[in-house]
């Protein structure tokens, strides 16, 4: 269940709101009559995301939107009103809301918008939360590796690159980002074909991976083995 607090200073439109959203199923909406009143319950009790009006006696959503982004920059906020001039659109976003659904014209359609709406906030922040902690166990995962951890595009071009690079190649990692030299530039000669073969299979290939032993030709012109496992972490082509 997503967990709505629903701000307006309108009672007949806060309660026909919380009505039809809670039809639905999947949500249970609080409601406040204030933004004084939202920010008392947002302080005292978890939600999964604020909806609130514009234009309120007190506040209007857009000072709400600045208070919780002070307090709870994760928290999504979506703006419902029926006010929408441009200029008021374009500070919300600029202030970080998530959405600003109009309210209006036919009923059915907005509610049904506002819904798909809070659904599609509270999942796009569920994803980045699920992103920022995988990008945290990857930094303390770097900390410790002693290798090269990196990404690339299907053309070949470094977009992430961590590790010991210039221990294990003798290049300094600027030089790999900014396209001076190449992984295929330092592979050995006599393994190149097999290298070549790996990358094709990869970059056509989602899921597609490899676990291999090779030679590189570092920048002083020693050679190296190297132990590589690759993988094609696309879904589709």
């Amino acid at each position: 269940m997503i967990r709505i607090l629903y701000v307006d200073d309108e009672p007949t439109i806060l309660d026909t709101t919380r009505r039809i959203l809670e039809k639905q199923g999947s949500f249970t909406v609080t409601c406040a009559l204030s933004g004084k009143d939202a920010l008392e319950q947002i302080r005292t009790t978890p939600f999964d995301i604020v909806v609130a009006d514009y234009q309120m006696e007190d506040i209007t959503g857009l000072d709400l939107l600045r208070i919780i982004r002070n307090e709870n920059d994760a928290m999504p906020f979506i703006i419902f009103t029926g006010r929408g001039r441009e200029e008021i659109v374009i500070e919300a976003f600029e202030n970080g809301v998530d959405f600003y659904v109009q309210k209006g014209g036919d009923a059915r359609s907005q509610y049904a918008e506002l819904a798909h709406k809070i659904e599609q906030a509270v999942e796009s922040r569920k994803i980045r939360k699920r992103l920022a902690r995988s990008e945290e166990k990857f930094s303390k995962f770097l900390q410790d590796f002693d290798g090269i951890a990196f990404q690339i595009n299907p053309s070949g071009r470094f977009f992430l690159l961590e590790g010991t690079v210039e221990e294990t190649t003798g290049y300094p990692r600027s030089e790999f980002l900014s396209d001076y030299i190449s992984l295929e530039g330092i592979i050995h000669p006599d393994e190149k074909r097999r290298f070549l073969d790996d990358m094709q299979h990869l970059a056509t290939q989602p899921g597609y991976r490899v676990d291999s032993i090779f030679r590189i030709i570092r920048k002083d012109g020693h050679t190296r083995w190297l132990h590589g496992m690759l993988h094609n972490i696309c879904t589709k082509q």
